[in-house]
């Protein structure tokens, strides 16, 4: 089979008639909406990768809308592309901010938080983040509760203070009774706490990751292990990493 025969191969299946009538539309807007020839050849190639970027979301997403991030990762990207994995994560960023797609990126962390490791050196959890918006999002939510997370060399590794892991797992149980024992369970911990004073009666998340900052950190971590549903994927490692944290 030729180079040229597995590209048609590759292309039909991730795009029907449909959708490449749909991309020339979008193709069309930046040269026949009085604009011929002022889009620039950065603003062309950002909508061709859209548009490829889009087709690999519909093509490798479950029934819950959660990417498969392996089958498009950076790496199987750039080698389809013939560009570097930098200019993939660079394009990956722009086309979200130009093209955003909606997605959840509470259901795309349960894997990162399976392989979570505990840095004994730092006092810092590590996961791995395989996409750089999952990343993006994943930061912004913890510093909206007034966090942060510590940047290293490497853009895929999210090292972050264990109160902030647990409120990652806590916004990726999909048990609301779960969530909600969690919060009450923590709060019942820290009413005993005599050395509190925080307001205990609000649902505000930013005031209740101040309380999970306020108990100890192992006490934290077997709480939310217990109030976890049965079954959690990430139970077996929020309890490993209880067990060897100082």
């Amino acid at each position: 089979m030729s180079s040229n025969m597995r590209y048609n191969d590759e292309y039909d299946g991730l795009f029907k008639n449909s959708d490449k009538m749909k991309a020339f539309d979008e193709l069309a807007e930046l040269f026949y909406d009085r604009n011929f020839g002022t889009a620039t050849k950065a603003d062309v190639e950002l909508l061709m990768f859209s548009i490829y970027m889009e087709a690999l979301i519909a093509k490798n997403s479950d029934d819950e809308k959660v990417l498969n991030y392996d089958e498009c990762s950076d790496y199987e990207m750039a080698k389809t592309l013939g560009i570097t994995q930098a200019r993939v994560r660079t394009l990956k960023e722009k086309k979200q901010q130009r093209y955003p797609v909606k997605f959840d990126w509470r259901k795309s962390i349960v894997k990162p938080l399976e392989n979570a490791t505990y840095n004994e050196k730092t006092g810092y959890i590590q996961m791995y983040i395989p996409d750089r918006n999952l990343y993006l999002e994943i930061q912004n939510y913890i510093e909206q509760q007034g966090g942060f997370v510590d940047i290293k060399l490497n853009s895929k590794l999210l090292s972050v203070r264990p109160e902030y892991f647990v409120a990652l797992a806590i916004q990726a149980e999909t048990e609301e009774n779960s969530r909600k024992k969690i919060i009450s369970d923590l709060r019942k911990t820290l009413k005993d706490n005599e050395d509190t004073e925080l307001n205990l009666n609000t649902s505000s998340l930013t005031d209740f990751m101040k309380v999970i900052k306020s108990i100890d950190i192992k006490t934290v971590l077997s709480v939310v292990c217990g109030a976890l549903s049965v079954g959690n994927s990430y139970i077996s490692i929020i309890n490993g990493i209880s067990q060897i944290i100082r």
